[in-house]
């Protein structure tokens, strides 16, 4: 398995694992707080983080409609983001680029994954 078929195995992995979160737990417009609760919701989440600027940042996206970073509808389209640019790459180069490496760093700890693809 050369490193261009490693990263699109993963991310058709990933992808896999976010239509099967979607269709268990609906998508993620459906399973967000109601607006009476949502303040309540952003208080104890920013009292939680102890007025941390990361809890205001997340607060901020959640009121912007943002659920999370971890939304499978955002990952989705990552994963897409991310498989065109492995595809060009594939069609411009050897698949072994400085890009394609730096892609594969999140699934460094994945079996498959070769320490010479370290960028």
């Amino acid at each position: 398995m050369d490193l261009t078929e490693f990263l699109m195995t993963r991310i058709a992995e990933d992808q896999a694992y976010c239509r099967v979160k979607i269709r268990l737990e609906g998508e993620p417009s459906t399973t967000r707080p109601k607006d009476a609760d949502l303040a309540e919701f952003l208080q104890k989440l920013i009292d939680m983080c102890g007025g941390h600027p990361d809890a205001e940042v997340m607060a901020g996206m959640v009121r912007a409609g943002m659920w999370s970073p971890t939304d499978p509808t955002r990952v989705l389209a990552a994963t897409d983001a991310v498989r065109c640019v492995v595809e060009d790459q594939r069609d411009t180069a050897s698949g072994d680029t400085a890009v394609l490496r730096m892609l594969a760093v999140p699934y460094a700890a994945h079996p498959d994954y070769r320490e010479e693809w370290r960028p």
